[in-house]
């Protein structure tokens, strides 16, 4: 191989690695999810705390004076015949202001020990991935009518 090949070469290889690490390295954009809520913060935190902990979400935050709760799922793991198909571990932030709330819901994975979402999901996300965190939000939804 001629010595101009070899670095051309090299100089795509170099040009390719750098910009997957790159694209690695970005965060998922949120895609919230808002709605109008009746009830009072108090009330919406302890209703939001109840079914994340039935959908099997572990609260690791809740600020009462900001309205916030966050809860992070491990992964699930299904089959299908041989193919192993992982979705999660999800985060699930969800504020309350003013009567109106917002809700983000990310896949995360931890790089360096820094959490980085890959994906952020709302109502039209796969069905797959709906299924964890929908029941959520429609309960939510349901008691803030």
């Amino acid at each position: 191989m001629k010595p101009n090949h070899l670095l051309l070469l090299l100089f795509g290889l170099s040009v390719m690695l750098t910009s997957c690490q790159s694209l690695q390295q970005q965060s998922a954009k949120p895609k919230p999810i808002t709605f109008e809520c009746k009830l009072s913060q108090a009330e919406f935190l302890a209703k939001a705390k109840q079914l994340l902990e039935a959908n099997r979400f572990i609260i690791s935050y809740v600020d009462e004076t900001r309205g916030e709760i966050q809860a992070d799922r491990v992964p699930v793991y299904t089959g299908i015949g041989e193919n192993l198909i992982v979705k999660g571990p999800y985060v699930f932030n969800a504020s309350y202001s003013s009567g109106r709330v917002t809700i983000i819901v990310q896949t995360v994975f931890a790089r360096e020990g820094k959490p980085i979402a890959v994906e952020s999901h709302d109502e039209r996300s796969e069905i797959s991935d709906r299924r964890n965190f929908m029941p959520i939000v429609d309960g939510l939804r349901a008691a803030c009518q």
